[in-house]
This record gives C-alpha cells, sequence and structure tokens, in this order.
C-alpha cells in the first residue's frame, strides 16, 4: 500500500457544504451570523437537539476507505451532560475532554471540558468553536487522524477476533449456566450483567445481531455437547474393552427414555461417563431399547464387539435369561463376550423390601403386619411436624432448652436407599433419655389450653402411640439393623472403585453379626446394642427417661417377629448375593488385596491356573485376544508382580494400583505392553466390570435438577444436550480443558457451511469511545397490581387465657411457676424434706422448694418417687447413702 500522505483527499458529503470549505471563512460565517442575531440567541433556552446540526458544532478528522484514499469526516462535539448535583442540564465538548483542555489560554477552568457549561444558547456554542484550546483539540485529532491507518484485510482480521472473542465469552456464558443448573431464559440477564462489569460481547445496535437469546443460547450448547460427545468416542476408541450401564425411567415430561453410561480405560485407568439418554418413544420393552441402542452405537461407529459388560438394575427387562436386554444383544449381534452385571445397591434395597414381605393363602404378596405398623407410625411422626411450622418450632424451643441439636424428621421413600436410615436416626435421637425432647413436646402440647382440643387430642394420641412398648421395641431392633449391617452396605454399595473381595467379605461379616444377634443363651438374646441397653433399661420398670411406658406385656411375640426378619434377611442376600464365579476368577488374579493375601503362593507355579483357564474359555471370542498366548504371559507376568509388591505404597486402589505398576513397568521396558497384550486386555476387563448402577441414577437426579417442574416441557433432545455439557465438563470454567472445549465449539459453530452473520457483518471501525450499547426492544408498559395491605393482625384474641394462680418459682433456676392449678404441672416433684420418708430433716431446714415439669424431663426424674434433692439437702441424702454402706 502507498504512502497515505501521497494519496487523493475526498471529502465526504456527509454534512452541509458549508463544512468543507476552510476554518477561516467558517471563522466569518460566525461572526456574521453572531452580529446579526446575537439578540436572537444570547437569552437562554432549553436544550435543542437541532444545535447538534449547527455547523458551529461540527469538527473535522481523517478517514481511510477500503482502498486507502483519505476522506475527511465531520463529528458533532456538542452533546448535553446532566449536573451532578441538581441534575440540571449542561452542554460538554466531547474534543476538549477527550484530549484533557481543562484550563483555557488564561489559565481559568474550561468548563466544557470539566463539569458543563450550564448556558445553554446557540452564541456560547458558536463561541466556543473559536476558543483557542477548542482549536488546538482540533489540530491535535487532525494530526492523529492523519497517520497511516491498517489495510482492509487487517482491520477486518482484528475486528473479527474480537467478535470472535465476544461469541466464545458468550459460550463460557452459557456452560456457566449449564453447570449452576439455571434456565436458559437466565441467558439474557447474565448477559447485561456481564456486559456491565466490562467483558466484551455483541452489542445489537453496532453489529445487527447479538445472540443473546435462549434459542442462540441452546445453538452454542449444542455445538459444546457435540464437541464433549466426539472427545469422549475418541477415548472409547481407544480403550481395548467398554462396559455400559443403563436404566430407564419416565421424565418429568411423561417421556420415557432410558440413560446409558460407559465405562472405559484411559492411560489404564477406569473412568466413567454419562453416553447418552434414549427417547423410548413410550415403548419400554427390551426389543426397544435394543433397536434405540443398538442405533445410537451404529451412529457414533462404536465397535460393538468390545463391549464386555452391562449394568443394570435387577428389573426383568434388562436380566431375562431370553427376552432381557443382555440376552437379546448377545443372541443378535456380535457381543459373545457380553456378561450382565446387576447393581448390588439395587439388590440389597430388595433385600431390605422383601424381607419384611410374606405369601397370604391367595399367594399374594403382602407386607407383614409387625412392618407396617411400624412404618406407618414413622409416618405419623414424620406428617405431625412436616403440616405445621408452629409445632417445629416449638419443637426447636425444647431443643435449645435440653441443649440438644436440631433434627429434623425425615420421610420415607422407597427408592431412597438411606431414608429409611435418617428417618431412624432422628427419631433415635429424640427417644435417648435426658434428650426426649420429642416426648416432653407431645406431653406439653397434650395439657396446653393455647392450642385446640383437636391438637391436644393428636398429640395425646401419638405420644401414647410412641410410649407403646411394642414400637419402642421394633424401634431399637431396626435401629441397630440399620446402623450396624444395612447402612453401612448402602454407603459401599454406591461406591465406584468398589472391589468385589471388600464386598463379598462385608457381607460375610454382616452374616455373622445376624446370626449372632439372634443366638439363645440362657433364654435372653444378645440383640444389637441399642435394643439390649433399652431391655435393661425397660425389663423391671416401666420407667424409660423421664417417660411412663403406657402399655406393656409380654415381648416374647416381639423377640419372635425380631428373629423370623432376621432370618428372613438372610435369606434374600443368600439369594441375591451368590458367588460368581467370573467375579471370583478376576478378582483371584488381579484384585491388590488378594494378591496380598496369597503372596507367598505366587511362586507357585500352579498359582492362578484354574482360574486363568476359567477365563480363556470365557473370552476366546473376544476381538484381538489370544487364548493361547495368555497362558506364556501370565507365567512371567507373576513374577513382574511379585517384585511390584514390594516396593508398592500400602491402601492403594485396585485402579491406583494397576497404574502405577503399568507406568512402571512401561518405563523400563518399551515392549512391554507387546508382550503383556493379552493378560493386560484381561486386566482391562477386570478394572471396567461395573458392580453398581448408581451412577445412571445420579444421572437421572441430574435430569431432575435441569427438568423441574417450572422447565417440565424441555424435550428429551434439549435435556440431552444440557446433560451431556453438565455431567462431561466438570471442569472449572477457566481450566485448559475448557478453553479447549469452547474453541473447537466456536470452530464447529462458524464452519462456512452455517454461514454465520458473523462473517457478514459490516465493520463499524468508527464506534465513540463513549458508546454504551442497548438492546433494541418495543418497550412494554405492564399494568402493576396494587397489594391491598389493609389487614393488620388485631391484637384481640378469642383464645382462652392461662388462669392466674398463686404459685411459687422452680428450684431449678429456669423461671417457671408451679401452682396446683395449673395443668401443664401435674407431673412436678417436691423437694426431697417434703415427702414423708424424709421427715425427719429439720423444719428450720425446710425450703419449700418444687421442681416444675420441663426441668424434671431435663434431669430425667422419673414421676414415681415425686422426689429431688435440691442443693441444700444434697448432702443430707449423700451422708444417708455412707451410712447405708458403712
Amino acid at each position: 500500500m502507498s504512502n497515505p500522505e501521497e494519496l487523493t483527499i475526498t471529502t465526504v458529503d456527509k454534512y452541509p457544504s458549508s463544512l468543507s470549505s476552510s476554518s477561516s471563512a467558517e471563522d466569518e460565517i460566525i461572526s456574521k451570523n453572531s452580529s446579526t442575531d446575537k439578540r436572537s440567541s444570547s437569552h437562554r433556552k432549553r436544550y435543542l437537539s437541532s444545535w447538534e446540526n449547527d455547523p458551529a458544532s461540527f469538527y473535522s478528522s481523517y478517514v481511510y476507505d477500503s482502498l486507502g484514499t483519505k476522506q475527511i469526516k465531520y463529528s458533532c462535539w456538542l452533546y448535553k451532560k446532566s449536573n451532578e448535583n441538581d441534575g440540571s442540564v449542561m452542554l460538554g465538548c466531547r474534543l476538549c475532554e477527550q484530549y484533557r483542555m481543562i484550563k483555557n489560554k488564561n489559565g481559568k477552568e474550561n468548563t466544557w471540558a470539566t463539569k458543563g457549561f450550564n448556558v445553554l444558547a446557540l452564541d456560547k456554542i458558536k463561541e466556543h468553536r473559536v476558543n483557542e484550546k477548542h482549536k488546538e483539540a482540533e489540530e491535535l485529532e487532525l494530526q492523529r487522524t492523519s497517520m497511516n491507518q491498517p489495510d482492509w484485510i487487517s482491520t477486518r482480521t482484528i475486528i473479527l477476533s474480537r467478535q470472535e472473542e465476544s461469541i466464545k465469552n458468550l459460550m463460557y456464558s452459557c456452560i456457566y449456566l449449564c453447570q449452576s443448573d439455571h434456565p436458559l431464559n437466565s441467558f439474557i440477564p447474565l448477559c447485561d450483567l456481564l456486559e456491565k462489569t466490562g467483558v466484551k460481547l455483541l452489542p445489537a445496535d453496532v453489529n445487527g445481531v447479538s445472540y443473546r437469546n435462549d434459542c442462540a443460547a441452546l445453538s452454542f450448547l449444542q455445538h459444546i455437547a457435540s464437541v464433549l460427545h466426539q472427545d469422549l468416542l475418541q477415548k472409547l476408541s481407544k480403550s481395548p474393552v467398554l462396559g455400559f450401564m443403563m436404566d430407564e425411567s419416565t421424565s418429568r415430561s411423561i417421556e420415557k427414555n432410558c440413560i446409558v453410561y460407559v465405562r472405559y480405560l484411559e492411560d489404564f485407568e477406569p473412568r466413567t461417563s454419562f453416553y447418552g439418554i434414549v427417547n423410548m418413544e413410550g415403548n419400554g420393552s427390551a426389543d426397544n431399547i435394543v433397536k434405540r441402542i443398538n442405533k445410537l452405537w451404529e451412529r457414533d461407529g462404536l465397535k460393538k464387539s468390545k463391549s464386555c459388560w452391562l449394568a443394570a438394575d435387577n428389573a426383568s427387562t434388562f436380566t431375562g435369561i431370553h427376552d432381557g436386554v443382555a440376552a437379546k444383544l448377545k443372541k443378535q449381534y456380535d457381543m459373545p463376550c457380553l456378561e450382565l452385571s446387576t447393581c448390588v445397591a439395587h439388590s440389597y434395597a430388595l433385600v431390605g423390601k422383601q424381607s419384611g414381605q410374606y405369601l397370604d393363602d391367595d399367594g399374594k404378596i403382602k407386607i407383614r403386619p409387625f412392618i407396617a405398623n411400624f412404618e406407618n407410625l414413622l409416618g405419623k411422626i414424620y406428617s405431625f411436624f412436616s403440616r405445621s411450622t408452629s409445632r417445629q418450632h416449638k419443637l426447636k424451643q425444647w431443643y435449645n432448652f435440653l441443649t440438644m441439636p436440631e433434627l429434623k424428621f425425615k420421610k420415607l421413600f422407597d427408592i431412597r436407599w438411606l431414608s429409611i436410615r435418617d428417618s431412624l436416626k432422628s427419631i433415635m435421637n429424640n427417644m435417648k433419655p435426658g434428650n426426649q425432647a420429642l416426648l416432653a413436646f407431645l406431653e406439653h402440647t397434650s395439657y396446653d389450653l393455647d392450642v385446640t382440643k383437636s391438637e391436644r387430642n393428636n398429640a395425646a394420641e401419638l405420644l401414647m402411640e410412641i410410649l407403646d412398648d411394642r414400637f419402642l421395641f421394633v424401634l431399637h431392633f431396626h435401629f441397630d439393623l440399620h446402623e450396624c449391617v444395612s447402612g453401612e452396605l448402602t454407603k459401599i454399595m454406591q461406591k465406584d472403585d468398589l472391589s468385589y473381595k471388600v464386598l463379598m467379605d462385608k457381607i460375610a461379616d454382616k452374616k455373622e453379626m445376624l446370626v449372632s444377634w439372634t443366638k439363645e443363651s440362657s433364654g435372653t438374646y444378645p440383640w444389637g446394642p441399642s435394643l439390649a441397653e433399652y431391655i435393661n433399661l425397660t425389663d423391671t420398670t416401666d420407667v424409660f427417661g423421664a417417660f411412663k411406658i403406657r402399655s406393656k406385656e409380654s415381648r416374647d411375640d416381639l423377640k419372635k417377629e425380631c428373629c423370623l426378619h432376621i432370618e428372613r434377611l438372610l435369606q434374600e442376600v443368600e439369594q441375591r448375593f451368590p458367588v460368581s464365579e467370573l467375579h471370583r476368577c478376576l478378582s483371584y488374579l488381579f484384585d491388590p488385596i488378594m494378591i496380598e493375601e496369597n503372596q507367598y503362593l505366587l511362586n507357585d507355579a500352579t498359582f492362578g491356573r484354574r482360574e486363568l483357564q476359567y477365563l480363556r474359555r470365557k473370552y476366546e471370542k473376544l476381538s484381538d485376544f489370544d487364548s493361547n498366548n495368555v497362558q506364556t504371559e501370565w507365567e512371567s507376568f507373576k513374577s513382574l508382580i511379585i517384585n511390584f509388591i514390594v516396593i508398592k505404597t500400602s491402601n492403594d486402589s485396585p485402579a491406583l494400583f494397576w497404574k502405577k505398576f503399568i507406568a512402571l513397568k512401561s518405563t523400563t521396558n518399551q515392549y512391554f505392553f507387546e508382550q503383556y497384550k493379552n493378560i493386560l486386555m484381561l486386566l482391562s476387563i477386570y478394572l471396567i466390570f461395573p458392580l453398581n448402577s448408581t451412577e445412571c441414577e445420579r444421572g437421572y437426579s441430574a435430569a431432575n435438577r435441569i427438568q423441574t417442574i417450572a422447565r417440565s416441557r424441555i424435550t428429551n433432545e434439549t435435556l440431552e444436550c444440557l446433560l451431556t455439557v453438565r455431567l462431561l465438563l466438570t471442569n472449572d470454567i477457566r481450566s485448559i480443558r475448557c478453553h479447549h472445549i469452547v474453541e473447537e465449539a466456536f470452530k464447529s459453530w462458524n464452519n462456512p457451511e452455517s454461514s454465520r452473520r458473523l462473517n457478514r457483518m459490516q465493520l463499524m471501525i468508527d464506534v465513540p469511545d463513549d458508546y454504551e450499547p442497548s438492546r433494541q426492544v418495543r418497550p412494554m408498559v405492564k399494568k402493576r397490581k396494587l397489594l391491598n395491605c389493609a389487614t393488620t393482625y388485631s391484637g384481640n384474641s378469642n383464645r382462652p387465657k392461662k388462669p392466674r394462680a398463686n404459685s411459687i418459682k422452680c428450684a431449678n433456676g429456669c423461671g417457671r411457676t408451679i401452682s396446683s392449678d395449673d395443668p401443664m404441672q401435674v407431673n412436678a416433684i417436691l423437694c426431697c424434706h417434703q415427702h414423708e420418708e424424709y421427715n425427719w430433716v429439720d423444719e428450720e431446714d425446710s425450703c419449700r422448694r418444687r421442681l416444675c415439669n420441663f426441668c424434671r424431663i431435663k434431669l430425667a426424674a422419673p414421676t414415681e418417687t415425686s422426689v429431688w434433692f435440691c442443693e441444700d439437702h444434697r448432702d443430707i441424702h449423700e451422708e444417708t447413702e455412707e451410712t447405708i454402706i458403712s
């Protein structure tokens, strides 16, 4: 490009022709106009927009067109500004402010460049036009704009790079919304917030397009999800074997779908990732699931023969021997090595459910009354407090009074495996002597005259049912069962890195514990710790803490029911958790725990041969697996394991153990993967085999957070897109991986076939620096509804007031009063000397003290004794005990 100073200068005929004349001519015109029409323009008037079109309010600068021709451009330096103090309209000069001309030649302040000129008159604008400092600013502007400007290609590249950065910022905003489970309707206000904080976005009224609506956000997320899915497919293609986890459910939009997760190896480290959610179109049969899954695999080009595992819950749709999903996949497609693995967490949930059931005479499955009545009362306790905030508040006051931590009752859910444990825990913590807040609240409410009669009757009825010996016995029994056995098993069964040996050893330990609870010795059972303590406290008395058990009968039937429940539980465990020969052989060869236990046998030549023979027959049709060479590889592979066990760190998970092992051996032997190709394939099968499908449940939980009740109309395709971004892009938004995904997503979004408007935008280089973008929308006037706040709370109440009575204060210092006609204090007890058993106490030592019913419950004093030793007489009681002992 030639020197711009040598180019022809043309004038842009954008403004009146008077502007293209010389500055001296302009000054002549201005002075002439000011002399002839001085009277009409000297007086103050309101700001007129026509002043911005007057020749005196323009200054000249240079611009270059696409051909490199220098042109003169005229811009308005006048603008309207408001006073910060009183909000009045002022005149300002953009040019003087830009070049900081805050002082005139005489040293006085140039108000045009600082706070603004307060005289609204056209002649003042013309006077500022000939100001020396203003002319100096015009010369500086001409000097700056006359410099060499970049050519069209470089200018377009710079502008487009800025626009690309803006699009990427919008993509980051979409990822943030998706990771935070916010609706896409929040995209517009989020963009406004980012723009306010200085993030570069696309202003609509500059470029003609902004991509700031929910449709644009969904389009961005679709491209991001596509990039994430392609990245996952690349990892799956490198993994030697694959495993899948599936679960079928119905979404909030009443669409039946099947969620799919995949297990694979990445650098010999097992990974679990979301693969997709398949729309079943209302048909949840095994044939339809197989058809949809196969279509999904063919679309992604997966090699089905690499699939070795299929994990699912215990639904017959997946686990059927002949017509299940796993059976049909093996028959209809090339998947000879596919093995079904039922979820252990689902299996144990069925163990707990079916152990409380029985078959009636008609062959129908019913819940035993022993369990049904217990669960019914648990539901009553939850419902009593969940539907009333006032009850919860009063119970909280009892927590504070008894210095107990605040506990919340939880509801029983069949689909939530730990719900019954949490329900029992909160109730049990309210039952222990000294912490009986629940019982104290119910007793207090049953005598409270400030509540309705129905409220008192409901509280009294619930208290009677809770203080029933049958309920308390069963409550302590199930609390021990879930705290000592089921709770721990349920938690470890939901771990992704669960070892088969650890699981089976833990189940065996729990089975021995249950058997030991029911071993009768001298006519008694050891039971669990909580039940044994309850039996010891209430075996010879009816007192349980500060309360009396209302109905207590023979406990022989209760003990038989508990023994029957444990027996049924053991039967279900045996049925649901049989020993799997495939899992046993893989664990025997590759589980670090079993390798350490059998360390002394590793030097034996026959170690692992029987297990290896079983695996050879099982996977002889697996692609790229040589069942003959694997035997020779195993013999030399054992020596490598022996050497590694000596230097390995303890307490490593199986995945971490083998990752360190392979990293070490591949570093010292460059042909390691070729020499042990087949044994490493068996190791890969062991590393990815899923013992549970709880990740599918977590996926549905994430789907429910996205497809809320307010967003229940989200289609299955949109839900899959949002889930892909939500579950596959868990990295921080500032991470390198997130940056890489956004870069690839932008390339996919901006491909030439899409013909984006971004590439067809007109370059607006001359946008002023003080430009404030705004969204071009039609203003909508919404009617505001006035709230009627005339209703005020009336202090007049028709509730019966508590009658006043002559009373005394509680001796424990709680501040409450005790009187004979107070129904709340019917169980208050006397001080020791007021009882006939202690009539030997001198009258001058009399203190006339009583202990209120609240403090009696706090100190766990039973009502039968009716005696309490105050601080003055505690030493008398201690001396009496010493005399008896001596």
